[in-house]
């Protein structure tokens, strides 16, 4: 049993697990009349699907303004990136910088006082172009690109 609660003005609220994983759920959901009540339903069952489908992290540079944000030619550096999850959610997996379809650096998201950070080392970069910082993304957050010149 996920939960149950009791019905109000013809409708409920249930709050599932947040360990319900990302996926197709096949849900029974039955109403059964309260003894003693002035209800005489039948107990009802009904099958139902649930969808649960991957959020959204945000990707963001800390600290960084247009200048800090460049990545110098010849120069390697430590950029540090933090990603924020909806309500709290713990984050793992890895974030990559590109320039064009080159890695630059990549890293995993570790939580550092209470907030999911990522530090890259980037390597010497060589060329110019488009960097992207992409947050590839686990079992329930999708990948996410930020992009910048």
């Amino acid at each position: 049993m996920l939960g149950s609660q009791q019905l109000t003005a013809g409708g409920a609220t249930v709050l599932l697990p947040k360990k319900l994983k990302v996926g197709r759920h096949n849900l029974t959901v039955t109403f059964t009349p309260v003894a003693g009540s002035n209800v005489t339903a039948p107990r009802i069952a009904t099958a139902v699907q649930l969808r649960v489908v991957k959020a959204k992290a945000k990707v963001t540079l800390v600290k960084a303004k247009r200048a800090k944000r460049n990545l110098r030619d010849g120069r390697s550096s430590v950029k540090r990136i933090r990603i924020n999850a909806p309500r709290k959610a713990k984050l793992k997996g890895k974030v990559r910088i590109q320039i064009g379809k080159q890695v630059v650096g990549k890293a995993r998201v570790k939580k550092v006082k209470g907030k999911f950070i990522a530090k890259v080392k980037v390597k010497n970069v060589r060329k110019t172009g488009q960097v992207r910082v992409i947050y590839t993304g686990d079992k329930r957050f999708k990948r996410n690109v930020m992009k910048f010149r």
